[in-house]
């Protein structure tokens, strides 16, 4: 009770926070429409078990409250591309050991962003609240790891936007803010993806046809908030000539978020590669679930709602605003869910306005629900017949009153899609299932999956010992045949490589061969920092740890440094001179100290940049 209390306290406090920020940046958010968009986020908690779960790690909170850099607990911590744990959102719902915190929040900020994307259109709030809805519950943001990074999407165009309309000061921070959330929310490959769409859509907006340049007959799409001047607001399209000048300081933006953030990627692109991914056939079946979600048993990634889905249809081939071109390309980017609420608020729009004749609308909901009971049938022996047609209703039903009451009667179309596909999205939602934070090393996860006797063999070994003899071998595949053969992993190791340094002093190691039996003593083990040690021996001698071999381990001998390599395919080990001495392996990543210098530097610059902005002018946010 505590701790959903404080959760609650929490996501009001900082959804109203957000939503302030939002109103300096982007024009007001009305009340009412504040108080819909945390209603939904409320319901959606409660009724969806999927978003009771979100990133935690104890281990985070406890090193963070005892002053330490959180960077691993048995893998990396920070640099956890699922847990985003420097994202503020994660960071938060950590430090108040509240994991659903994280997900309230990332479905408000979806939810707030893309309304206020898609309202600087002109299309009426009743459109651009069905849209956020239809992009904010979508089943990426339930089941995908990468949801956070998808999340951040609205708020980097929404801060394109408003920069490329109205270039200040504002909007730079806005924008370079945006930015850096898509990076820290975790996912690289899907943050770059982000990155592009949001230079894309900047370069769409700039250059504009020379028409749209010459007229201000679209000022009036773009309504200025009340007290706003003109050059600044929702509406104010770049004036001929600004082009360069946005896009320079969009470049500054660019850069300013790489460095400030360079302290999360740098880590995060070194590990990557190590990461084991998910070896699963390419099945073009999973396509089914952008239309009918639980088609394939469990709740797929890509689902709008299937009032969506019509309404994208109709806002492709009745609207006529420029937007819809760009929304459409950034499907390729595999946006699919931004893709289709957008055209589908401009749908809505067309619909309100009465420019979609009752027989075009009856045309596209009747080729969606034909669609969509082609796929429930073909699918129908697989799946239980009660769950069958249970999912199935549940979006006929939406449909079907939406088509007579919205398409039909024309009432009140947006508000009553915004309704019928948060219920739906929120029943279809039931059946999901996240996947979890945590991840493997791509060579740990091998050796689980292909030889795992020989792991619960070495599970059984203490966790810091010296081998009697070892072999060399480099690829993963080569030593896993060769483990089993072992019969004793406590006396007997393969490395993977004997460092040049090593090999330099001792060369009799390069091929293998003995070890000088040693007495090992674990002395302490906590947080990123293991403690070893170790006796005297004749000779030089290959100790091994259990500690799973990551990028970023460092080990010190006696004070000195010492290479870490890595034994039996997974496994961080060193080896060690004669002579008594102790050990200490730790996890202190080189990308992170070369990160947060970039970072300090950043933050440096920054601070330069505004001291001059300040001393230049003292009139507060005129156009940069």
């Amino acid at each position: 009770m505590g701790s959903t209390l404080l959760s609650l306290v929490l996501f009001v406090l900082v959804a109203c926070g957000m939503t302030a920020a939002a109103n300096r940046v982007f024009g007001p958010v009305s009340r009412p429409i504040l108080l819909l968009l945390t209603a939904a986020v409320a319901l959606f908690m409660l009724a969806v078990p999927a978003t009771r779960t979100g990133p935690s790690s104890p281990a985070a909170r406890a090193q963070i409250v005892a002053g330490e850099v959180p960077l691993w607990d048995g893998e990396p911590l920070l640099a956890n591309p699922r847990l985003a744990l420097a994202h503020p959102f994660t960071l938060l719902a950590c430090l108040a050991n509240t994991p659903q915190l994280a997900v309230a929040l990332r479905l408000f900020a979806a939810l707030l962003f893309a309304f206020v994307l898609l309202r600087a259109w002109g299309i009426g709030d009743a459109a651009a609240l069905f849209g956020a809805v239809g992009y904010a519950f979508c089943t990426t943001q339930t089941v995908s790891t990468a949801a956070l990074t998808i999340a951040m999407l609205p708020l980097a165009l929404a801060a394109t936007q408003e920069h490329a309309r109205a270039p200040r000061l504002r909007t730079l921070a806005t924008l370079t803010v945006a930015l850096a959330l898509v990076i820290l929310a975790g996912d690289l490959p899907v943050a770059l993806r982000v990155w592009v769409a949001a230079a894309a859509y900047l370069l769409f907006l700039v250059w504009r046809p020379a028409s749209d340049r010459r007229s201000n007959a679209l000022a009036d799409v773009f309504p200025l908030p009340p007290g706003a001047g003109r050059g600044e607001g929702l509406a104010s399209l770049p004036a001929a000539g600004s082009g360069p000048r946005t896009l320079l300081t969009a470049v500054i933006a660019f850069l300013f978020a790489a460095g400030l953030t360079a302290f999360f990627w740098m880590p995060l692109r070194d590990i990557t590669p190590h990461i084991a991914r998910s070896v699963t056939e390419r099945d073009w079946s999973q396509l089914l679930t952008l239309l009918a979600p639980n088609v394939l048993g469990t709740t797929g990634s890509g689902y709008a709602g299937i009032i969506t889905l019509v309404l994208a249809a109709i806002g492709l081939l009745r609207s006529d605003r420029r937007e819809r071109w760009f929304f459409i390309a950034i499907a390729l980017l595999g946006f699919w869910p931004m893709s289709l609420c957008a055209l589908a608020a401009l749908g809505v729009c067309a619909l309100t306005r009465n420019t979609v004749s009752p027989r075009t609308f009856r045309i596209a909901a009747g080729c969606v629900a034909f669609a969509l009971l082609t796929v429930w049938f073909a699918r129908a022996e697989y799946l239980d017949v009660t769950f069958a047609w249970t999912q199935a209703l549940i979006s006929f039903i939406a449909l079907a009153l939406f088509a007579l009451v919205g398409g039909e009667w024309r009432i009140l179309p947006g508000l009553l899609a915004a309704v019928l596909t948060f219920s739906e999205l929120t029943l279809v939602a039931q059946q999901a299932k996240p996947e979890p934070t945590h991840f493997d090393n791509a060579r740990y996860a091998r050796l689980k999956d292909e030889a795992p006797d020989t792991l619960a063999r070495f599970a059984k070994t203490p966790p810091a010992f010296v081998v009697s003899h070892y072999g060399v071998q480099a690829e993963i595949g080569d030593v896993l045949p060769r483990l089993p053969w072992i019969m004793d992993l406590g006396a007997a190791a393969i490395v993977h490589d004997v460092p040049p340094s090593i090999a330099q002093d001792a060369p009799q190691l390069a091929r293998g061969g003995v070890s000088a039996p040693r007495n090992v003593r674990l002395r302490a083990q906590n947080g990123r920092e293991v403690r070893i040690d170790v006796a005297g021996g004749t000779g030089w001698s290959l100790l091994v740890t259990h500690q799973v071999d990551w990028p970023g381990w460092r080990g010190y001998w006696n004070g000195q440094r010492q290479p870490v390599v890595t034994v039996d395919g997974a496994f961080a080990g060193a080896f060690i001179p004669p002579g008594p001495g102790t050990l200490v392996l730790r996890y202190w990543p080189a990308a992170f100290v070369d990160g947060v210098r970039v970072s300090l530097f950043t933050l440096l610059m920054v601070v330069i940049a505004l001291t001059l902005r300040r001393m230049w002018s003292k009139i507060g946010d005129r156009p940069v």
